[in-house]
C-alpha cells in the first residue's frame, strides 16, 4: 500500500513525485488523450527498476483495473466532462479509494493536495467534491453471482456485454468467480529452467519449474534472467509447447513467435542436431524475439532462425518463391494474435478496448492463420494451436471449423487443454494439438523442397 500519508502539515505534500503519482498521473492521462494498448504508454521495464517506478505501474493498472465502476460514479456528479488531466487524476485517487478503503479518507486528502499543486483553487475544489461525493457510492456491497450482467459489470469494472456472453458460455456462479479473479493484481511467475536454482525466498508452484516472486529476490531474478537461466512466464505457456512434444532432431517452426518466451522452450527441447524457424511481423516485436532469443546457449543459438513474415498475407522469407505445397516441418506452433480475455488480470485495459464485433473479426483472422499453418505441417506432423482467449469462437469452435474445412480433413484433434483462470490458478486460454494424417501408397514419400 503506498498512498496512506498522514493529513498536509504546512507544505508539506502527501503524495510527492516519489510516491509514484506524478509517473502513474503522466501515463494515465496519457492513455486517456490517446487510447492505445496501456503497455505502449510505460516506458519498457527494467528488472531494476525503482520503487518508485514499481509504485506508479501499480497506480497505473489499478485505475485501469477498476476504470468503470469508478468513472460511472464520478459521472453522476458532473455536468461535463472534465479535462483529461482532471479525469486521471480524479481515475487515480477514485480507483485508490476503492482498493484501500480503509484509507479512503487519506486517498482523497493527498489527491486534494496533489490537485492543489498543479491546477487552480476551483479546480482543486472540484476534485475534492467529486471525491467526497463518490465515496459512499464506491463502498457499496457485492451484488453476488445471480445479479444481472450490468450490475455485475459495473461493480467488477467490466463491460455488460461482456459479462452476458461469459455467463451465457460458463454460468453465473463460474462468471462471478472469473470476475472476481480478473480484479485483483496478478501474480509475478519466474520458469527456472531445470540445470538452475530459483532465487531464494521464490515461492514454488504445483507446476514444475514455475516460481511466484516478488520485489524482494528482484536481484538474483534478474541475474537468472541476463544468463539465460530463467524467463518471467505465466504457467499457461507450459501448455502448447508440452502438447507440440518436440523430440531432438525435428524441425520446427514457431509462428507468432514474439516476444520468444515459447521459442527458447522449443530450441533447447529440439537441441543442436534440430533446427527451429522463428516467424512473426517484422518491427518491435520481432526485435524483441531476436533479444530474446540471445540468452540461448551458442550450440543453440545456431540453430535458430529468426524470420519475418506476415503469415495472415502468406509473404515472408519462409515462403519459398513458386512453392504450392509448403510441408516442411514435422511440428508447428501456432500461437495467435487473440482476445486475449484470459489475461485482463494481468492487463486490464484489455475490457476497455475489446467488443463483441472485434471477437469475430479476430476469429476470421485466426481461421486465415491456421489454414496457412497446417499446409505448412509434413504428413505424419503435428500442429498446436493455441490462444489466451476465454471465447467459444477463438478455441474449440475454431478448430471444429477447420476439421470440416478442405485441408482440415487430412488432421485430427488428438489432444485440447483449456485453462479457466480462477480454477488454474494462472492465465486462460486453450490449446488444441491436431495431427497430420501419415499419407499412404506412393505419395507417402513425397516431400517439397526445404526451406534454406
Amino acid at each position: 500500500m503506498y498512498m496512506t500519508s498522514p493529513p498536509l502539515q504546512g507544505q508539506q505534500k502527501a503524495f510527492d513525485a516519489d510516491s509514484g503519482w506524478e509517473a502513474a498521473h503522466a501515463w494515465l492521462r496519457d492513455y486517456l488523450e490517446s487510447p492505445r494498448k496501456a503497455d505502449t504508454v510505460l516506458p519498457e521495464q527494467r528488472m531494476r527498476d525503482s520503487i518508485v517506478d514499481r509504485r506508479a505501474r501499480r497506480l497505473f493498472h489499478n485505475a485501469l483495473r477498476h476504470r468503470i465502476r469508478v468513472e460511472q460514479c464520478l459521472s453522476r456528479h458532473w455536468r461535463r466532462q472534465p479535462r483529461s488531466f482532471l479525469r486521471a487524476l480524479l481515475l487515480l485517487g477514485g480507483a485508490e479509494a476503492l482498493d484501500t478503503p480503509e484509507v479512503a479518507e487519506k486517498i482523497v486528502h493527498g489527491t486534494v493536495a496533489f490537485a492543489k499543486s498543479r491546477c487552480s483553487v476551483q479546480e482543486a475544489r472540484f476534485v475534492n467534491a467529486l471525491l467526497r461525493a463518490v465515496l459512499p457510492e464506491l463502498r457499496t456491497s457485492d451484488p453476488g453471482s445471480t445479479a444481472p450482467p450490468e450490475v455485475l459489470g459495473h461493480y467488477f469494472s467490466h463491460p455488460a456485454w461482456l459479462v452476458a456472453r461469459w455467463r451465457a458460455c460458463y454460468g453465473p456462479e463460474a462468471t462471478y468467480r472469473l470476475l472476481r479473479w480478473n480484479q485483483r493484481p496478478p501474480r509475478q511467475y519466474l520458469r527456472v529452467m531445470a540445470a538452475a536454482e530459483a532465487p531464494p525466498g521464490c515461492i514454488p508452484t504445483p507446476w514444475p519449474g514455475f516460481f511466484v516472486w516478488t520485489a524482494h529476490q528482484r536481484e538474483g531474478v534478474a541475474a537468472l534472467l541476463a544468463r539465460g537461466h530463467a524467463y518471467v512466464q505465466d504457467p499457461f505457456t507450459r501448455i502448447p509447447v508440452e502438447q507440440l512434444a518436440v523430440q531432438p532432431g525435428e524441425r520446427v517452426l514457431d509462428l507468432c513467435a514474439a516476444p520468444g518466451g515459447k521459442s527458447v522452450h522449443l530450441a533447447r527441447a529440439v537441441e543442436a542436431t534440430g533446427s527451429l524457424t522463428c516467424v512473426d511481423l517484422p518491427g518491435e516485436r520481432l526485435d524483441r524475439l531476436e533479444q530474446n532469443l540471445q540468452t540461448l546457449p551458442p550450440e543453440l543459438h545456431a540453430i535458430v532462425r529468426v524470420r519475418p513474415g506476415d503469415l495472415e498475407a502468406r509473404r515472408g522469407a519462409f515462403f519459398e518463391e513458386g512453392e504450392s505445397s509448403l510441408e516442411q516441418f514435422d511440428a508447428v506452433l501456432l500461437d495467435v494474435p487473440c482476445s486475449n480475455t484470459g489475461v485482463i488480470r494481468r492487463r486490464p485495459d484489455i475490457k476497455h478496448r475489446l467488443s463483441e464485433r472485434e471477437v469475430r473479426s479476430i476469429a476470421a483472422v485466426q481461421s486465415n492463420l491456421l489454414q496457412t499453418a497446417a499446409e505448412l505441417v509434413r504428413p505424419g506432423g503435428r500442429l498446436v494451436y493455441s490462444t489466451c482467449s476465454l471465447e467459444p469462437e477463438e478455441n474449440s469452435a475454431q478448430v471444429a471449423a477447420f476439421l470440416g474445412s478442405p485441408i482440415g480433413r487430412a488432421f485430427r484433434e488428438s489432444a485440447v487443454a483449456g485453462s479457466f483462470p480462477p480454477e488454474a490458478g494462472h492465465d486462460g486460454g486453450g490449446s488444441h494439438r491436431l495431427d497430420r494424417i501419415e499419407r499412404s501408397g506412393r505419395n507417402a514419400k513425397r516431400r517439397t523442397a526445404r526451406v534454406p
